[in-house]
């Protein structure tokens, strides 16, 4: 029988063909439901609605289904590895994986009541297989296509065009900076437990992935985990595991991500956020190198090593109890403290032209840099969201901005101020939503040219953002900005 992806026997998916069926007979519901499984999971997630969902995260769902029906599974793997690369973008690694498990159980919840009859009991397990199948797919395209967006081309690579001063991803070259990449290359070359400690946003999982890369083969499996972002009732088993019928709903036996990255990384970003008891078990896996999944009376072995980070300070979160003591002693083999933006104002310029760089890629512009006057604003502004909020500013500037340069027009207010702004000429200017002695302002342009996209594709937001040249993302913050939606 032939094998696909290690763990899917074409067998297995003949055994589908009903099931492939109903999920395509009763796609829109399909997508209804997970949309309302991702609004209670990101309650503060980007989607505004289920259109916008599966735009984002299932334009193909209707060929990937039909490539499955006809057996097609080199079409399948074409798919869906072409939707990892796109959502490599703009989403995070653990924000997918998380919402391909809700599309599996959205897909459950529908077969379970269209299916005139009980399906048989491997039906569910199948479908399972098939979902571990798209994650390895899309796993390979994310990093692969991250992996060219960062400019990452191997362990000591020199800077490349659009990465200036890039070590692993991590842009910059000021004192600060310099000292953390030592630490990198010191955690790089040990196999010991790091917590990484910084504010929100200065890029702690980057830092956990270069110290991974650092450790040897890159190819070993790296598996973040964002501690805050899984429900307290199921982040032990997402982290240990469970058999089968070990609580309501485990149709299936989990290895849990601990397993998952066995022989590799385990990244516990925000490990703060996780209750007491689970802290206490993770402890056993760091002293045994044992786990016990939930259900379960035996304990398996992993060889991972265990990376965390914190946007608290480490003392004062074991003070306030929110850090086991014992597990902060284990976890401190190597503590890497991240500088926020604010005390490293010399990467500003680097970060800023990285970030140029890597909007310019992604959505085919030529951005040639900002005007002195942004670039000015930049430096003076206090980065409170650190290098993520750099990094939006600028895709925020590409998304609104229709110049050769990023001009203080483009800068959102709290950086700008609100005042006098200096247009792509260089002139100053102050754009409103009015015209201005009877010329169209840039804002009623941009409004019109959307206008135009959607009835040129018919009402079809993909085909509207690859016409205007932006992402989906950029697409539906302009329908929203402009009451289009």
């Amino acid at each position: 029988m032939s094998i696909y992806f290690h763990i899917l026997g074409l067998e297995e998916i003949d055994a589908l063909r009903q099931p492939l069926r109903l999920l395509s007979e009763h796609r829109d519901e399909v997508v209804r439901e997970w949309f309302e499984l991702y609004q209670l999971r990101f309650p503060e997630g980007g989607m505004p609605d289920a259109s916008a969902m599966a735009g984002v995260y299932a334009a193909d769902l209707d060929e990937m289904l039909r490539a499955l029906l006809e057996r097609d599974m080199e079409r399948f793997a074409t798919l869906e590895r072409s939707a990892g690369a796109e959502l490599a973008r703009s989403v995070s690694y653990a924000e997918v994986v998380a919402v391909l498990h809700l599309f599996e159980e959205a897909s459950t919840r529908v077969l379970e009541r269209r299916a005139k009859e009980p399906l048989p009991p491997d039906t569910y397990l199948i479908l399972d297989k098939v979902s571990h199948c798209r994650m390895i797919l899309f796993a390979d395209a994310f990093f692969a296509s991250r992996d060219r967006v960062l400019g990452r081309a191997g362990a000591e690579s020199a800077p490349g065009p659009g990465a200036p001063d890039s070590f692993h991803g991590i842009v910059g070259k000021s004192p600060a900076i310099l000292k953390v990449l030592e630490q990198v290359r010191a955690a790089g070359r040990g196999s010991g437990s790091v917590l990484i400690a910084g504010e929100s946003g200065t890029g702690k999982e980057m830092v956990a992935r270069a110290i991974h890369e650092c450790s040897g083969d890159p190819r070993r499996p790296f598996v973040p985990v964002n501690c805050a972002a899984l429900p307290p009732e199921l982040i032990e088993s997402e982290l240990f595991g469970h058999r089968k019928g070990s609580f309501s709903g485990a149709l299936d036996e989990y290895i849990g991500l601990i397993r998952a990255a066995d022989g590799g990384t385990l990244f516990l970003d925000e490990v703060t956020e996780m209750d007491q008891q689970t802290q206490a078990k993770l402890l056993r896996v760091l002293q045994e190198r044992l786990v016990r999944p939930v259900g379960s009376t035996r304990e398996v072995s992993v060889e991972i090593r265990i990376l965390a980070s914190t946007n608290r300070a480490p003392d004062q979160a074991v003070d306030e109890g929110l850090l086991r003591r014992d597990l902060y002693y284990r976890l401190q083999t190597h503590v890497i403290k991240i500088p926020p933006l604010r005390d490293r104002v010399e990467d500003i310029a680097s970060l800023a032209t990285h970030f140029i760089a890597s909007c310019n890629q992604r959505q085919k512009r030529d951005v040639a840099g900002l005007h002195t006057a942004a670039m000015d604003m930049l430096l003076r502004y206090d980065w409170p969201g650190n290098v993520r909020e750099l990094s939006n500013v600028i895709e925020r500037a590409f998304t609104f901005g229709l110049g050769q340069w990023i001009s203080t027009v483009d800068l959102p207010e709290e950086i700008s101020g609100g005042g006098q702004t200096v247009s792509a000429s260089g002139a100053p200017s102050r754009p409103t939503e009015e015209t201005r002695g009877g010329v169209r302002t840039v804002a009623q342009a941009e409004r019109d040219a959307l206008v135009r996209a959607l009835q040129a594709t018919a009402g079809n937001k993909v085909r509207a953002a690859r016409m205007l040249g932006i992402s989906r993302h950029g697409l539906y913050s302009k329908l929203k900005k402009f009451g289009l939606e």
